[in-house]
């Protein structure tokens, strides 16, 4: 658990930190830029899994309530095309979407007016894909590598 509590602050503090600068900390919620939320939105993750928490922290910018439901790998494939955890379910709609960054871009786009894809313009969105993208390439496998040793996730190796 604390490895991936390490993970999820390693990765999201690197995002967070480059968004600090394109949104404010406490958006209007009276702003006309909202949309009709779903009525519900399930996020279909395994327990203590770290690519949740983007998702989540973008529910959290936006106000938007997601609960949480811990699956076993069995139940995966049957919701994923890929038979890969996160998964965002919209109950209203029944939409799936995959992936943890794709889920928290859609959480993030959910509110104009959060800004937490900058102000609309391309590049901006394009500046916050690159950093998601960055930590998921760059930060993740080597977090994972010094750290699951540490939590018995995985034999330590010298080499790394």
């Amino acid at each position: 658990m604390f490895c991936n509590l390490f993970l999820y602050i390693y990765e999201e503090l690197f995002i967070l930190s480059y968004l600090h600068y394109l949104l404010p900390l406490h958006p209007d919620t009276n702003d006309n830029n909202s949309v009709d939320m779903p009525t519900s939105y399930k996020l279909h993750s395994q327990a203590a899994s770290f690519r949740a928490f983007s998702t989540l922290i973008a529910a959290e910018y936006n106000g938007v309530d997601v609960s949480v439901e811990t699956e076993s790998a069995a139940a995966t494939a049957k919701k994923s095309p890929t038979g890969n955890l996160p998964i965002l379910e919209c109950s209203k709609t029944g939409d799936m979407i995959f992936s943890s960054h794709a889920a928290a871009r859609y959480m993030a786009s959910i509110r104009g007016d959060s800004g937490l894809l900058g102000d609309g313009s391309g590049k901006q969105a394009a500046a916050v894909d690159a950093w998601m993208d960055w930590t998921e390439q760059a930060l993740e496998l080597p977090a994972c590598v010094w750290f699951y040793p540490v939590c018995g996730y995985m034999p330590h190796n010298q080499a790394a």
